[in-house]
């Protein structure tokens, strides 16, 4: 957007007839506005695509607690209901693309904002592809499921995880935050990407020569707050915990980097340890601080998001 201001050009007309008379010189001064005080450019645009954006992804745990009820209600069509998931996913997505504002007619933002929506209307498309494809199919695949055989269903539950417009708005969200409009709260994919990131990296961990591996599941316990239950898989032996409770703490302005804190309610240990999460691609996480019979812990790892089931599942290694 360019904004001009110019002034007005006056003058007295010069007289008609033989009489020799001139108008007065008339200095005209084009004005335009000092650089800082210009509004920042395309704001009120990238505004409302962040808010457009942040309605989605509050959405996401939403549709997937509707999908778990409806499997805890109706077993025997969990494949079924994960067909009418994906297709409410694939509506939201139809949904975001409607409140897209409309993109910007030049720059870098412009280009990166087309390639976001270009890629939603990609992954709304497959999204309505595969749960036409998995509905034909559902009887078999529910079968399957029922006689022990997930090897099918379980490709399909990963199917969202598959995500094309991950790269498009982490490029996006490089040009809004080095513009001073604001940042989208991209979700990182599960291949790792590496985005301009205003926190903080990761810092590197040695956990000595005989590390211990360690799975952890976290689950929400609704949808409203950043709350809910985990469980050690496996490392419990390790970490002297066997299960507990996990609140998220603080999330940064960026919204890269969150900590929350994982409060042990069985097992040998008693106490708590922070965990700070990086959402930059890297999808890392560090141990940064414990108490009680924790202090002195050290871990690492990666992190993953099932929006299927709502679960998060923290991997790496620990020293105890």
């Amino acid at each position: 957007m360019v904004l001009f201001a110019a002034g007005a050009c006056g003058g007295e007309e010069a007289a008609s007839g033989d009489e020799d008379t001139a108008s007065p010189e008339t200095t005209v001064t084009e004005t335009a506005p000092a650089a800082d005080t210009l509004p920042a450019p395309d704001a009120e645009w990238a505004d409302q695509l962040i808010a457009a954006y942040d309605t989605f992804l509050d959405g996401d745990l939403d549709r997937s607690l509707e999908f778990l009820d409806a499997v805890d209600s109706d077993p025997d069509r969990e494949v079924a209901h994960y067909t009418v998931y994906l297709r409410t996913l694939a509506a939201a997505t139809s949904d975001l693309i409607n409140a897209f504002p409309e993109v910007p007619t030049d720059g870098a933002i412009a280009a990166s904002a087309t390639a976001l929506r270009d890629a939603l209307a990609e992954r709304r498309d497959s999204l309505d592809a595969a749960a036409a494809e998995l509905e034909s199919i559902a009887d078999d695949v529910q079968a399957e499921l029922d006689a022990g055989n997930d090897t099918r269903y379980a490709e399909w539950r990963s199917y969202p995880a598959d995500d094309p417009t991950t790269d498009a708005c982490f490029a996006l969200q490089s040009e809004l935050d080095a513009s001073g409009l604001g940042l989208l709260r991209c979700l990182p994919g599960p291949t790792g990407d590496e985005p301009v990131q205003t926190s903080s990296g990761a810092p590197e961990i040695d956990l000595g020569a005989s590390p211990q591996a360690i799975t952890i599941e976290l689950a929400f316990d609704d949808g409203t707050d950043p709350i809910g239950t985990f469980v050690v898989v496996t490392g419990d032996d390790g970490l002297g915990c066997n299960s507990g409770a996990w609140s998220d703490l603080e999330l940064s302005e960026d919204g890269i980097e969150l900590t929350k804190e994982l409060t042990c309610d069985d097992g040998s240990r008693v106490g708590s340890f922070i965990v700070t999460q990086w959402f930059d691609g890297s999808n890392t996480w560090v141990v940064t601080d414990a108490i009680g019979d924790f202090v002195g812990l050290t871990g690492t790892g990666t992190s993953s998001f099932d929006p299927g089931t709502a679960t998060e599942t923290m991997t790496g290694n620990i020293a105890p």
